[in-house]
């Protein structure tokens, strides 16, 4: 830190300048070869002998890229590609879960014992209904490795870089038993413990969600609570956070220095009640991430040092990404860093521009942090949901501290409740918790119930917009200047009304073909007048994922299956768990669906299925698909001569290709089939290529199809 000399900032903000370079080194590291980040390990060093490059904050920056460069890139050969090409084969493992889905069958399980993989490797667990573990629950079964599915990707964040399948789906499957060891046997029975007095002492809704807030169990919140709770921009409240952490923290270094009064004291005991809370709830990726920069904010305190909140946030992401650069896939990473550096940025200088205009100057300070906080997490939000709420700042006002009394309370009356004389005192003050959980349903069924409560940004010119508007706001929050405020707020109204005005003309009357290639076989999501239906080759590509959800709004009119093996099957039933279908088609042929509890239609040969007004899917009598949009045709892996607008090929197209009459086509292929693109350039009309990601076609009042790789 003495090498930065030059400027007071550079010595003051040395930890977050070595932070955002280790971030930027990671991301290299997942886009480039890992030889490729060795030779700039390498290259690195030598632009320090250019004079004009012999600077103390150039060497300072090098120094830091240089050697999380090298970490990376062995990261890369020693770890994830041993890990990746295990893909295919069978293992036998003995595993421990860390953590459960909010919704569907995978789990994240960490390996105790493995023949092909190493202790304390991480891979996605499927568990059929019959054999669910709880969380540190011990599993031991025989399964297939699988490489993760496109929806998946986020996972390696976690370390996770594969996914498990049982080699047979019976009772006898997997064997579920308790953790072997006795201290996480010892926390996960208190943490049960907790979690009855919460139930046994508040009606269903109330306790549940004071078991989110305080534990982390999402297990009993409906999904519409949390659809509910999302629309109004309040989802951090129901999972364990940096809000959470913060407000436990807090409250327990007061306390501890009023009976202490020795600051590094408080303070040491204070991260030993943070680390026992991480344990209790569980050290799932998100709160190992919230408690890690919660530790070093208190680190400062501990080692009698004046803590700077943006050298500390560099420090969190440092120690976050020393050990798995894919950490900066994971969403709450970035929405957790984004909010940080707003409060930290931006919360002060807008807190004195609010008490100059503020009639009720009290909510001026709460206000500021909440639009600091949301301001920079507006981007990430509409660029990974689809939507942003708009009502975030006003639902924030009102439930975010009542949350932290909530939080408060109902940790208070869970522990005193271990106590048989005080339980007493503890329904009463649960009671008073259950009474603040009320007023946050309520904000969040008032707020989030509103139907212009979020606004969708699935266009690429919503993000745009929105960064755009978010940039320009930061500007004139420093600026301090009315006038140019008043002229940023019109021009942004005009341009959304101007945006939105313009996208509805243009999508009028167009149908959406979302196209991705899923476990050898097309999966396509259709759009039409804000209707949306599902078709898929193969059971096995519907896997369910929470973009899905979010881009049909929970709702399909149908959904189209073709086949699938059996063992997949539990792909329909976790769509269809949390979706709601219309209708169901099954081909006649296949089997996987036998024994499922569902009422499914017969895909019949030779015949047409209606879909909506104009569009229509038809079953020729070999069993191949034509979709027809609006008089526009898309035929679904033709194999032998046909007349569509468009076609599918998933592979290597059949030799018949060259003789059908396509208008567009596209190939759906792994990126190592050089086979399947050889044979798509020598086909005689216009050609597009996918292998791992989505493709749009679009087609509006019948005609042709146009390709778009961003919707």
């Amino acid at each position: 830190m003495h090498l930065l000399t030059t400027t007071d900032w550079t010595v003051k903000r040395g930890l977050l300048l070595a932070g955002i370079v280790v971030a930027v080194c990671g991301m290299l590291s997942i886009i480039l070869p890992w030889w490729v980040t060795g030779l700039l390990a390498i290259a690195l060093p030598i632009t320090c002998l250019i004079p004009p490059l012999r600077h103390p904050i150039w060497v300072y920056i090098v120094v830091w890229a240089s050697a999380f460069l090298c970490v990376f890139g062995w990261f890369q050969l020693s770890s994830v590609d041993p890990k990746t090409s295990l893909a295919g084969h069978e293992d036998t493992f003995t595993a421990q879960v860390v953590d459960l889905p909010a919704s569907g069958q995978m789990v994240t399980v960490e390996i105790l014992d493995a023949d092909r993989l190493s202790r304390g490797d991480r891979v996605l667990l499927y568990c059929n209904e019959q054999v669910m573990p709880k969380l540190h629950q011990t599993v031991c079964s025989h399964v297939e490795y699988r490489a993760l599915y496109p929806t998946q990707q986020s996972y390696r964040a976690d370390g996770v870089f594969l996914q498990a399948y049982p080699t047979n789906y019976d009772e006898t499957a997997m064997t579920v038993t308790d953790s072997p060891r006795f201290w996480r046997a010892a926390l996960d029975s208190l943490r049960e413990r907790l979690l009855d007095n919460i139930r046994t002492r508040l009606n269903v809704e109330e306790g549940a969600v004071i078991a989110g807030i305080c534990l982390g169990e999402k297990s009993g919140i409906s999904e519409q609570t949390m659809s509910l709770f999302r629309r109004a921009g309040l989802p951090h409240v129901l999972v364990v956070s940096g809000l959470h952490l913060s407000v436990i923290s807090t409250g327990a270094y007061m306390l501890l220095r009023w009976l202490i009064r020795r600051r590094r004291l408080a303070s040491g005991l204070t991260m030993i009640l943070v680390m026992f809370f991480m344990a209790i709830v569980g050290f799932t990726p998100s709160v190992v991430r919230a408690g890690v920069m919660c530790l070093v904010m208190l680190s400062g305190q501990l080692f009698t040092r004046r803590a700077d909140g943006l050298n500390s946030m560099g420090l969190a992401l440092i120690i976050l990404l020393a050990t798995n650069p894919y950490g900066l896939l994971d969403v709450g990473l970035q929405l957790s860093f984004a909010a940080a550096g707003g409060v930290l940025c931006l919360a002060r200088p807008l807190e004195e521009r609010l008490r100059s205009h503020l009639v009720v100057k009290l909510f001026a300070r709460g206000l500021a942090v909440t639009l600091a906080a949301s301001l920079p997490t507006l981007p990430l939000l509409g660029y990974y949901f689809g939507e942003v709420s708009v009502v975030s700042p006003i639902a924030n006002l009102l439930a975010v501290a009542v949350a932290g009394i909530a939080l408060t309370l109902g940790w208070i009356g869970t522990l005193l409740a271990l106590i048989p004389l005080l339980s007493f005192i503890a329904n009463g003050v649960l009671y008073l918790a259950g009474w603040l959980v009320r007023w946050l349903l309520a904000v969040a069924y008032a707020v989030g119930g509103l139907s212009f409560a979020t606004v969708p940004t699935d266009r690429a010119w919503g993000i745009l917009y929105l960064t755009g508007g978010c940039v320009l706001g930061i500007l004139c929050i420093y600026k301090a200047n009315r006038e140019l405020l008043r002229r940023v707020v019109v021009f942004l109204t005009v341009t959304l009304v101007l945006a939105c005005g313009t996208d509805r003309l243009l999508h009028r009357n167009t149908t959406v073909v979302a196209v991705t290639m899923r476990e050898d076989s097309a999966v396509l999501l259709l759009e039409q007048d804000g209707h949306y239906g599902l078709i898929a080759q193969d059971v096995a590509g519907i896997y369910i994922s929470n973009a899905l959800i979010r881009a049909c709004n929970g709702e399909l009119d149908f959904v189209i299956i073709g086949g699938g093996e059996t063992s997949d099957a539990a792909c329909l039933t976790d769509l269809l768990r949390q979706v709601t279908v219309a209708c169901v088609y099954i081909d006649e042929h296949a089997s996987f669906a036998n024994g499922l509890a569902l009422t499914a239609s017969p895909i019949v040969r030779d015949s047409t299925i209606p879909l909506w007004t104009d569009t229509s899917l038809t079953v020729d009598e070999d069993g191949r698909w034509v979709l027809s949009c609006r008089k526009t045709t898309l035929a679904i892996s033709p194999e032998e001569t046909c007349v569509a607008n468009g076609a599918i090929f998933v592979g290597e197209p059949s030799t018949e290709a060259k003789r059908m009459t396509i208008g567009q086509g596209l190939l759906l292929a792994d990126k190592n089939d050089d086979a399947a693109f050889a044979a798509a350039k020598d086909l005689p009309y216009p050609m597009a290529a996918i292998t791992d990601e989505t493709i749009y076609l679009t087609t509006r009042d019948g005609g042709e199809w146009s390709i778009k790789r961003w919707r």
